[in-house]
């Protein structure tokens, strides 16, 4: 690996530099990065800082990706939607298929222009719960306790409907485990 490859004009690693290290990281194989490497990631507490910070991100994906294939094993999944949008009711949060260890949050683009009705529906299509979200939000908290499994939304105005799906894992052993003790449960 050649140094200038890896560190940009004001010698801090680029994102080549910053992806290798936690490319390495991931694969438990630090000792194959470059001396000249870690003797510099001891002094750049920036490099240190944005390598933590797309490690962290990676980790998140890798245990949400775990977390759906384990819901998968264990809850069967007929039916998956794809978030749907309009210009009027925008979704921001859940993305597509997220999967929520805590509350369950909406977030929206804009501020509510009238009363919205969120219902959370499981897999066979039974109505769960029915919620009304007031105007002028933006941002909408839901403190319930579900089952470990997929569930679907639908968020209805009188000029439009959303729908979409996230995975809940609240209650799952596995959601509050270390990778490692993860694998040993599995």
């Amino acid at each position: 690996m050649v140094k200038k490859n890896l560190l940009d004009e004001h010698g801090n690693l680029n994102s080549l530099g910053i992806a290798l290290c936690v490319e390495k990281i991931l694969r438990n194989k630090t000792d194959e990065l470059p001396v000249w490497l870690n003797k510099h990631l001891e002094k750049s507490l920036q490099c240190c800082s944005n390598i933590s910070f797309l490690l962290e991100h990676e980790l998140s994906k890798k245990q949400n990706n775990y977390l759906i294939n384990e819901i998968k094993k264990y809850h069967p999944i007929n039916l998956q939607y794809k978030n749907s949008c309009n210009a009027i009711l925008q979704v921001l949060t859940p993305s597509r298929n997220e999967v929520f260890t805590e509350n369950i949050r909406f977030e929206f683009e804009k501020p509510l222009k009238e009363e919205v009705t969120l219902y959370i529906i499981d897999t066979n299509g039974e109505e769960l719960l029915k919620q009304i979200i007031p105007v002028g939000k933006t941002q909408y908290k839901l403190a319930v306790e579900l089952p470990v499994g997929f569930y679907n939304y639908v968020l209805g105005s009188v000029e439009t409907t959303v729908k979409g799906g996230f995975y809940y894992a609240k209650n799952s052993i596995i959601a509050h485990q270390t990778p490692q003790k993860r694998k040993e449960l599995v």
